[in-house]
């Protein structure tokens, strides 16, 4: 009796172990099926990988330039800042500017702490009007005055933010603007 419990137990576990090599090997095909499953789906995504990489590139670019645009500290200013033209984009969509002083403040100003954005460069555009055909186009004496600006130049300048995440130039000086008129006899002359 005893030799029969050995032999029932030796078949049993010739059995388990036929049964634990069937198991490992109907799990090693499922894995090479997940594997190739993952391979192919791999290949048909690289194209939307590299479109997606491009598109987050951009975003990051997007993202530093509205990051550069306007510290939170100056949402709702309304005030003169003093500072250099750390660089002039091209057409006149504007410039960037990196603050020095807070020149003043206006009474209308909303800005939570505009001192804070000491030393950061931010990016000011010429207010938008609409000419006579409905389009929006920069103001004219303020795209001037953008095209007159050389990077280094110490400037001081009137700023408003009264909606969005930009600073528009709220009005120019007389020499500002006499600046900007200069600049377009300049360009006519040149034409």
């Amino acid at each position: 009796m005893h030799a029969r419990t050995h032999i029932i137990w030796a078949a049993a576990l010739s059995l388990s172990i036929a049964g634990v090599a069937f198991a490992a090997d109907n799990t090693s095909k499922a894995e090479q099926a997940q594997q190739n499953k993952s391979e192919k789906a791999d290949k048909a995504d690289k194209p939307k990988k590299a479109a997606k990489a491009e598109k987050s590139d951009k975003a990051d670019k997007s993202d530093k330039a509205a990051a550069r645009s306007l510290p939170t500290q100056l949402r709702g200013f309304d005030g003169t800042l003093d500072g250099t033209v750390a660089s002039v984009q091209d057409k006149t969509q504007g410039f960037v500017l990196k603050i020095e002083h807070v020149l003043h403040v206006n009474t209308r100003s909303t800005a939570s702490n505009p001192q804070a954005a000491i030393g950061q460069e931010v990016e000011i555009s010429p207010t938008m009007t609409k000419d006579k055909n409905g389009k929006m186009v920069a103001d004219e004496r303020e795209a001037n005055f953008i095209k007159s600006l050389e990077k280094g130049q110490h400037i001081q300048i009137d700023l408003t933010n009264t909606e969005g995440n930009a600073l528009h130039i709220a009005d120019l000086t007389q020499a500002e603007r006499a600046q900007g008129d200069h600049e377009k006899q300049a360009d006519k002359k040149k034409k």
